[in-house]
């Protein structure tokens, strides 16, 4: 039977570099972008989106998710043209094992993408990956979820914390984002995915993945918790900020 260990730790302040600041060589990234709730996408970097793409953005409701669908997209193909030097017209995402989003004919970088509230984070590796970023919501009926989705010794460090709404957000959205890095998703094992500090011994099949896996949360703004799951083979997290008008 196959065995996968997994570090939890945090990045208790992050260096956030300015985007211009990144060689496009690292191993492993997190870039960071602020969405206004009242951005205009000018029109022309529609163009840089798949007719699919367009479609499925036409789809949303809410100004506020197409917005965030669309500069979250554009954002992931400005950063993979940075490191592939690929025209941006040839970044195409697809639908990969259960349908997270991969990179068509790039094998060799691997990319997950995460928003809540304002913000829009984006990890990008040579291994698999995954991130996660949530908005804390002061009135969030947490506790309902804890029971469910926490172990019982993970129930307990939440009630025991003195902030037991922080400890939560911690604790989930490091689940979250090593079960997108897996990308086995949120599924019966959910509860069992390892989220408190220290090195965690379980079997491969309930992360869906075997081998060594860092989780490391760290802070994208003040009420923002953040997560990234990584292979340590390769190297710590660098940290970038984008402005929303650095896409060019």
């Amino acid at each position: 039977m196959q065995s996968a260990t997994v570090y939890c730790s945090t990045i208790t302040d992050p260096d956030w570099l300015n985007w211009p600041d990144c060689l496009f060589t690292e191993k492993v990234a997190v870039f960071r972008l602020k969405l206004a709730d009242d951005a205009i996408i000018p029109p022309y970097l529609y163009a840089w989106l798949q007719p699919n793409e367009r479609e499925r953005a036409a789809r949303f409701r809410r100004k506020e998710d197409h917005n965030r669908f669309v500069v979250g997209r554009i954002m992931t193909k400005v950063v993979v043209s940075k490191f592939t030097h690929r025209d941006l017209a040839d970044i195409r995402l697809v639908p990969g094992v259960n349908s997270k989003p991969e990179l068509a004919g790039i094998p060799d970088l691997q990319i997950n993408l995460s928003h809540s509230g304002s913000w829009i984070v984006l990890a990008i590796s040579s291994e698999s990956v995954g991130v996660d970023i949530e908005k804390m919501v002061s009135d969030f009926p947490f506790e309902d979820i804890v029971s469910n989705s926490f172990s019982e010794k993970e129930q307990r460090s939440v009630e025991s914390n003195r902030n037991p709404r922080a400890a939560f957000y911690r604790l989930w959205t490091r689940k979250e984002a090593l079960s997108k890095a897996t990308a086995k998703g949120m599924d019966d094992d959910f509860s069992l995915i390892p989220s408190l500090d220290g090195e965690h011994c379980i079997e491969a099949g309930i992360i869906g993945g075997d081998g060594f896996w860092a989780l490391t949360s760290f802070t994208i703004a003040d009420d923002y918790p953040a997560a990234i799951a990584y292979r340590p083979i390769v190297e710590t997290p660098k940290f970038y900020t984008i402005e929303s008008g650095q896409f060019a």
